[in-house]
């Protein structure tokens, strides 16, 4: 994570705008500590920095040796728990709780107990927004799942296609495959947003090309602060998230085509981190229309 550097200058830059001197500061899920570094180093006189695993002893040395174990106080616990007796009132609250396209890290229940519980009246949460964007791709990368048509050690391995379907890729996502502008699929006021972030959303893509629908391409931009937003939408400078690839069975493609697409995420039943992801829709065109649909757990 660290070594991110797009999404850690970010988060850096948006610490740097929002912290006033004198400011009192919470960071959910602070792992190594380095954005309550950040944030004692932009002038933030107490910073609260929770995390629920043993690194944070390595954070509470970190801080030490930088000299600002004075101004950053560690709590090691569970971060929805924790909120719900800690006695402070934040002017900002830090978390990185973004997943793989936006869902996958099952955080954002307890940044919402955090913010209800302890953010002062006109206090500011970082990120703000976020907004999740989905694009038909024409994917022809070896490592997804065209893979299985290009008879690997010279055996049909085309069977395994359907257990493929069933989970997405993480990856970079080269902009010219894609078959149509990305459409914004959701939006998250992270001020008002509740503690589950399901959604049910329909978009509509007019094809630019000629070639096969395959797959959809996940992004998202998080709003950080009034001037900092992160961005991972293909053909940006890379992060971690890099894309999300939802693969369908193949529908041919026409220019002109249009493209309905029905996305619907819920809780997943065996854990209520995750997210069970549904893409429906259709293609229609000079030939008639034609359906696809897939599940995805995540």
């Amino acid at each position: 994570m660290l070594q991110d550097k797009v999404r850690t200058d970010a988060f850096k830059a948006a610490l740097d705008e929002v912290v006033a001197d004198g400011s009192t500061v919470i960071d959910m899920g602070t792992g190594t500590g380095i954005l309550a570094l950040f944030a004692a180093q932009a002038g933030a006189s107490a910073v609260h920095a929770i995390e629920y695993t043993s690194i944070v002893d390595r954070a509470k040395q970190i801080a030490a040796e930088n000299g600002l174990a004075d101004r950053i106080t560690f709590h090691q616990g569970d971060a929805q728990e924790l909120a719900k007796t800690l006695e402070v009132k934040a002017d900002v609250i830090v978390s990185e709780w973004l997943g793989y396209f936006v869902f996958s890290d099952g955080m954002w229940p307890a940044v919402v107990e955090c913010r209800e519980r302890c953010m002062n009246p006109g206090g500011v949460l970082v990120p703000s927004a976020v907004d999740l964007f989905l694009a038909p791709l024409d994917d022809r990368d070896a490592s997804g799942p065209n893979y299985w048509n290009t008879t690997p050690y010279g055996f049909d391995l085309t069977a395994l296609m359907q257990d493929e379907l069933r989970y997405t890729q993480i990856r970079v996502v080269k902009p010219e495959g894609l078959l149509a502008e990305p459409q914004r699929v959701q939006q998250i006021d992270c001020a008002t947003a509740g503690p589950v972030l399901s959604t049910d959303v329909t978009a509509e893509f007019t094809c630019s090309r000629d070639g096969e629908l395959n797959a959809f391409c996940g992004h998202f931009t998080a709003q950080l602060s009034p001037s900092v937003v992160l961005d991972t939408a293909p053909g940006l400078p890379d992060t971690h998230w890099q894309q999300q690839v939802f693969a369908i069975q193949p529908v041919p493609v026409r220019k002109g085509d249009r493209i309905t697409l029905r996305f619907r995420g819920i809780e997943a039943p065996y854990d209520n981190r995750l997210v069970r992801m549904f893409l429906e829709g259709s293609v229609r065109g000079p030939d008639g229309t034609r359906s696809f649909q897939s599940t995805y757990d995540q």
